[in-house]
């Protein structure tokens, strides 16, 4: 019966944290592209600032009705029991949403880095204001839940450890998130020094350079998501040092 509490509680808990984030980004998203959004702009039929809010808010609100009683739940639950706080299930749950908002964050940051550095050497077609701050809803919502949930994963390990399944899953994490980081950055680094060597050479040659100022923001985005990432993880800062000495 344990078992399937803890199945039913944190499967909800998980389904209805991401239809909260996706409604809080998208309601976020909508709200500033409007702020920002040159008013000579005719907005097509259907596409309306009053639909896109309703849409998104009752994502938010309906989100936000399953999550937050099934985590309350949860956390009375893991505070009356430690074999509770450390179950395997929570650590399951706690290092899905981990991974999820790291994905979610960091395609979101590396769109707003892209975006602002061809910004700033005026690649064509040259981004506009709203799609510089359209990122930023999804970045700042993605951040958030990830540091709340972070919080909670190493205040469960600081009350009472970790061992078998729960430092497995960490590893799973902390390892699975770097190498696919350090394979962006590797593949990423690859493509912005051929494009060096390719200007440097076409500079010599005086001819026409083929990687393009867009394409090098993008990778050069990449490239630096990918290291922050990477660093953020292999330093174990993401999960921070076991508190009782395990690997």
């Amino acid at each position: 019966m344990t078992i399937i509490r803890r199945v039913y509680l944190y499967l909800v808990a998980f389904v209805s944290l991401l239809t909260l984030a996706g409604g809080l980004a998208g309601l976020g998203h909508t709200l500033l592209r409007a702020a920002v959004a040159d008013p000579s702009r005719v907005v097509p039929a259907g596409e309306g600032l009053r639909g896109d809010v309703a849409l998104y808010g009752a994502l938010t609100l309906v989100g936000l009705l399953f999550w937050l009683p099934h985590w309350i739940a949860a956390g009375r639950l893991a505070a009356r029991e430690p074999a509770e706080r450390a179950a395997a299930l929570r650590r399951l749950y706690g290092y899905a949403v981990l991974a999820v908002m790291v994905l979610a964050g960091g395609i979101a940051a590396q769109r707003l880095i892209d975006t602002a550095l061809r910004w700033l050497i005026q690649a064509t077609p040259r981004p506009t204001a709203e799609q510089l701050v359209d990122p930023l809803p999804a970045l700042v919502v993605a951040a958030a839940f990830w540091l709340y949930h972070r919080r909670v994963i190493l205040e469960d390990r600081r009350l009472v450890g970790e061992r078998a399944a729960a430092a497995t899953l960490r590893r799973w994490y902390v390892y699975t998130t770097a190498l696919i980081t350090l394979l962006l950055l590797l593949s990423s680094a690859a493509y912005l020094l051929r494009a060096a060597w390719e200007s440097a050479v076409a500079a010599i040659e005086e001819t026409t350079v083929r990687t393009g100022a867009a394409g090098i923001a993008g990778r050069a985005a990449t490239a630096l998501v990918a290291l922050a990432l990477w660093l953020l993880h292999w330093q174990r800062w993401a999960v921070a040092a076991p508190p009782r000495g395990g690997g």
